[in-house]
């Protein structure tokens, strides 16, 4: 036993030589650090709930439309709240106050960009949310601070008019949102809310509403809450008496028990795949060092006689320890990194606040302990013995299996998965599930690359026998140079889709060069706006849009056409355009209808702008009954642009409409095709000036260039950097392989240039190899990724610095490894 517990001493220490030990600390320091750094990036759930609540534990909040508070009337409610519910707290919101400047960072209604709050005691209810970084707090009506984002839309840095010159706001400072810093953000003094004229009936395109949110300790009972409320504002209760707020009860509780991503904010786009598949090659790395140093040890062992289940054993007690013990010093390195990055380094990159105290929550520890199973089970995997020696543990546990037949069965379970998750709504799980495919068969690349070698020139050959004597490390740098060229790509991918994609869905509602009049609500007079809309030079006539339902369609007695095929909760892209005539249609979709189009509508047929198969029918509701069913008409699929897509779901004939007996509704949008920057912005002083409000007036907005956050530039240089760490020691254990054979081949006259060149060939296949395998990884990923989002941006500048720095990692192992086959030679620690 003595023997077998110090041949066990020997092979930990050989295993954990040096060299292999500075990678594996490494690998895991970087791995820490990167959880350390993205977790200091990513809001908390305790953060979360002091963005929302402040200082207080409960929240309500009701809807009060503009007008419904008289002068003073608000901070009369605070001050009556608070003495009803001690230590409770009112607070104004709205998300529809827009100014009138034409800007593009500013979206006509129905859409809101801007943040408005109403609130003097806003900085003691939310502590360190909000400063001042320069002027004074309002403390007046119509007194505001803005945000410095909001502040560089405007053309007039010290007052500003909204909603079409029925307020004006003297800017009396700049505030800065620890939570949100480049957001559009309005903090007004008391009674500007109520200070705000009303617009006159038909004159406002849709109301004007904020939310009264009552903050409250947990000592107060809703109920009082509830009585508090109707007695102070008692216009927030509904036509039978009962009060709005009951319906909108939160707690601190529920928003800090929510659990939070690991790795960027937005869970839909990237969680925690990208760090698992790091993991996965850390440990693939420690692997590549132990491995053989394990199964020699167990070899020397039982040639002395020494039963090979108790080395087994014995070994997996071994690794264990040696992988735990170079997890907690990579972690406790790492984390000190981390620490240092976050004080010295995030602070003035961060666009947000950083979290109080960065920790692994339990994911990222379920991750360490998936890679101490790896490397555990990894180094231990049985290998092709000798018919003489007696099988092991493992081996009668999984037999003589091939690992590099397991991996490329793993490849097609991989790319089976990703090819059924790709066609459902997984496809960003289904992307990495391809990526990881794509890179696991980057070994089998350099194998056959490799066999490709010309066997007749003599570096090549040499080359080529030099890295089939270590196959094994060099595949392993290859997967990591792949990596670091496909998760890039993928990651930086996915988040700035996802905020292309969702800028778009906000700021380009509507088609470039056209402008639509339309309200969201029944209480415009969207004819008398296009009437004045149309008197500007040059704008033409628009194209009448009708819908398929009639007057009152949100009452009772209203009803509703749909396609057959389409659901029937009454959203926008189930609405069927009406036009007059195939020409105006043509007005609207330009070179996108052609003949066959025109003759469809005109012989009483449809286009369907969903793409779904088969011909069409209608199914007429009103409320929850259905009151007709059409046959099925002639259908055509066309496909105009995302904006028409968004908002309507094929298109009719009005006299086809009739003939049908559908509901046909008056004009709700009246568009103007091929119309410039400078009649926009004319047509929007005209309803102005006719006493409408712009909201009215829609048109084309430029959605702002997404750009990735800090979490991920920190994740994508940690992932360069643990590269060129995984690099400098594959090229440098072939550095000393070489330096072995160095006599020998100036024995027989080459040159020590000639041999350096030996090297020079291995990193440039390394590094092709991964190249190639990465980028095509990459694109594979993105390719699944384009089926989630409409707007698919590839974030060019990191990815070619990811690359470069790649290269250059490269080069700079490279050069170090030309130092230590130059250097006098040493006994090498194996």
């Amino acid at each position: 036993m003595r023997a077998l517990l110090f041949l066990t001493a020997r092979w930990m220490r050989s295993t954990t030589s040096r060299r292999s030990a500075v990678v594996i600390v490494l690998s895991f320091a970087i791995l820490a650090a990167v959880f350390v750094s993205v977790s200091a990036l990513t809001l908390t759930a305790d953060q979360e709930a002091d963005k929302s609540f402040g200082r207080f534990q409960r929240q309500t909040f009701a809807s009060v439309e503009l007008g419904d508070l008289a002068p003073g009337q608000f901070a009369d409610a605070a001050t009556e709240f608070a003495a009803t519910v001690p230590h409770a707290h009112l607070s104004l919101e709205s998300t529809a106050v827009r100014p009138d400047a034409f800007a593009k960072t500013f979206v006509q209604a129905p859409l809101s960009v801007l943040r408005f709050v109403q609130d003097p005691t806003l900085r003691s209810a939310f502590p360190g949310r909000y400063t001042v970084q320069r002027g004074r707090w309002p403390s007046a009506p119509m007194d505001v601070l803005v945000s410095k984002h909001l502040l560089d839309g405007l053309p007039d840095r010290t007052r500003f008019t909204v909603l079409s010159g029925r307020a004006t706001f003297h800017v009396v400072g700049v505030v800065t949102d620890a939570y949100a810093t480049r957001a559009d953000t309005i903090i007004a003094g008391p009674g500007t809310w109520e200070a705000i004229a009303t617009a006159r009936p038909g004159h406002s395109a849709a109301p004007v509403d904020a939310q009264i949110k009552a903050y409250f300790g947990s000592r107060s009972s809703i109920g009082e809450v509830s009585r508090a409320i109707t007695t102070a504002l008692p216009s927030l209760a509904d036509d039978d008496g009962t009060t709005i707020i009951e319906e909108n009860y939160t707690t601190r509780s529920q928003v800090a028990g929510e659990p939070v991503a690991t790795f960027g904010s937005d869970q839909l786009a990237v969680s925690y795949l990208p760090l698992l598949l790091v993991v996965l090659l850390v440990s693939s790395l420690v692997v590549g060092l132990t491995r053989g140093a394990s199964h020699e040890n167990a070899d020397r062992l039982v040639a002395m006689g020494v039963d090979r289940r108790r080395v087994v054993l014995t070994q997996v007690t071994a690794a264990l320890t040696v992988a735990a013990a170079s997890m907690v010093g990579g972690f406790v390195a790492g984390w000190l990194g981390g620490l240092a990055l976050r004080a010295w380094v995030l602070p003035r990159v961060a666009d947000q606040r950083l979290s109080p105290s960065p920790a692994f929550d339990p994911v990222a520890m379920a991750m360490g302990a998936a890679a101490l199973v790896l490397i555990a089970a990894g180094t231990l995997w049985p290998r092709r013995s000798a018919t003489s020696v007696r099988p092991s543990l493992a081996s009668a546990w999984f037999g003589d299996v091939d690992v590099a037949l397991i991996r490329r069965v793993a490849v097609l379970l991989l790319a089976v998965a990703a090819v059924q998750g790709g066609s459902s709504s997984d496809s960003i799980a289904a992307s990495y599930l391809a990526v990881t495919a794509a890179i696991f068969v980057a070994p089998d690349l350099l194998r056959l690359l490799l066999w490709l070698l010309p066997l007749g020139t003599p570096r090549t050959f040499v080359a080529r026998r030099l890295m089939h004597a270590d196959v094994g490390r060099q595949a392993a740098a290859v997967v990591v140079v792949a990596c670091c060229i496909a998760l890039p790509t993928l990651v930086g991918t996915q988040l700035t889709s996802k905020k292309a994609s969702d800028a778009s869905f906000t700021f380009s509602r509507i088609p470039a060069g056209q402008i639509w009049v339309q309200s969201d609500a029944a209480i415009g007079d969207v004819r008398a706006v296009a009437r004045s809309v149309s008197k500007v030079p040059g704008l033409g006539r628009p194209v009448v849009i009708r819908g398929t339902s009639s007057p009152g369609s949100d009452a009772a007695d209203g009803s509703n056409a749909f396609f057959s095929k389409q659901q029937r909760a009454g959203r926008s892209s189930n609405a069927i355009m009406v036009v007059d005539s195939a020409d105006q249609l043509r007005r609207l979709l330009g070179s996108q209808i052609h003949g066959d189009a025109e003759t469809v509508l005109t012989s009483g047929g449809v286009l369907d702008f969903t793409r779904t198969k088969g011909n069409q029918r209608f199914v007429v509701f009103s409320g929850s009954r259905q009151l007709l069913t059409t046959p099925e008409l002639t259908t055509l699929k066309v496909r105009p642009d995302r904006q028409l897509r968004a908002s309507f779901g094929g298109a009719v004939l009005l006299s086809t409409a009739r003939e049908l007996g559908l509901p046909v509704s008056e004009p709700t949008r009246y568009i103007y095709p091929d119309v410039s920057q400078r009649e926009t912005e004319d047509a929007v002083q005209a309803a102005v000036d006719a006493g409408y409000d712009s909201e009215f007036v829609q048109y084309a907005v430029a959605p702002p260039e997404p750009d990735l956050p800090t979490y991920a530039y920190v994740f994508l240089a940690a992932l360069v950097l643990g590269g060129f760490a995984i690099l400098f020691a594959v090229l440098r254990g072939q550095a000393y392989r070489l330096r072995t054979y160095s006599s020998r081949l100036v024995a027989i006259g080459l040159t020590p240039r000639w041999i350096l060149s030996l090297l020079e060939i291995q990193a440039a296949l390394v590094v092709g190899v991964g190249l190639l395998a990465g980028i095509c990884a990459g694109i594979l990923g993105v390719d699944v990724t384009h089926g989630v989002y409409a707007t698919t941006r590839i974030p060019v500048l990191p990815i070619v610095s990811a690359a470069v720095g790649v290269v250059l990692s490269a080069g700079v192992a490279a050069s170090l490894a030309v130092r230590t086959l130059t250097a006098a030679e040493h006994p090498e620690d194996t």
